[in-house]
This record gives C-alpha cells, sequence and structure tokens, in this order.
C-alpha cells in the first residue's frame, strides 16, 4: 500500500477547511424558553440553601414564566409589535420578581435582583444596536 502524498496533503487540507468552516459559524440564539431555564438554573448555582418547598415554588413560577413568554413572542412575531411586546415583557418580569420576593429570604432575594439586574442590562447592551420599534435580528 502506497501512501501518495498529494492526496494526504489534500485531506489535511480538507480536514482543516471544515474544522475551520464549523468554527466560523454563528451560534444559535437561545429560544426565549431555554433563556428562562438558564436563569432558573443560574438561581440555583447561586442560591445554594432554597428549601424543598422554595424549589417547588420557584419551578412553577419559571415554568409560567417561560410559557408567558413563549406567548408572548409569539403574537409580536405574528403582529410584528415588538413594542407592545417589550412592554408585556417588563409586566412579566415584575410580576415574577414579586412573586421571587415573597418566597426568598432577604439575603437569597439580595443574590437573585443583582443575577436578573444584571442580565437585564446585558439585554439593553445587545438590543441598543437596533432601531426602536426592530425586532430580534
Amino acid at each position: 500500500m502506497t501512501f501518495d502524498f498529494q492526496k494526504g496533503i489534500f485531506l489535511v487540507l480538507l480536514f482543516t477547511l471544515v474544522g475551520w468552516q464549523s468554527i466560523a459559524q454563528p451560534g444559535g440564539r437561545m429560544s426565549p424558553e431555554d433563556r428562562v431555564m438558564r436563569e432558573k438554573q443560574n438561581l440555583y448555582s447561586k442560591i445554594d440553601d432554597l428549601s424543598d418547598d422554595q424549589t417547588m415554588i420557584i419551578d412553577g413560577i419559571y415554568d409560567e414564566y417561560a410559557q408567558s413568554i413563549k406567548e408572548n413572542f409569539e403574537e409580536a412575531r405574528k403582529n410584528r409589535n415588538w413594542e407592545e411586546m417589550r412592554t408585556k415583557m417588563e409586566v412579566l418580569n415584575e410580576e415574577k420578581d414579586g412573586l421571587m420576593f415573597d418566597i426568598l429570604s432577604e439575603e437569597q432575594y439580595a443574590i437573585y435582583e443583582e443575577m436578573t439586574t444584571a442580565q437585564r442590562e446585558r439585554m439593553k447592551e445587545r438590543q441598543g444596536n437596533r432601531k426602536p420599534g426592530e425586532g430580534p435580528q
């Protein structure tokens, strides 16, 4: 069996090109539901002294929150009314914050508030490049 040097070089270049191409692909956007679940997991990783009851209630809050976000996104995509969706999202966030305030201790809520404030600031920075009324890219 002989090794064809040109075929070997070609294969190395081909695999290198394919590898670089896959690295260059932009990452897919997370669905709103995935972002909610990531937030919940982030909360669980930062607050390690939640009771079983708190965990059960938080699971319910985040499940309902994810469903509401999904419905808002579907409606906004259908109506192309991103400003209305943004307003509804602010109300949803306030409701979620109020529920979390009711079930978390003062120390736990401070951690939650710090976490969500940082997330919302990052979201505003990402949205800062959009024109008013423009939806997700």
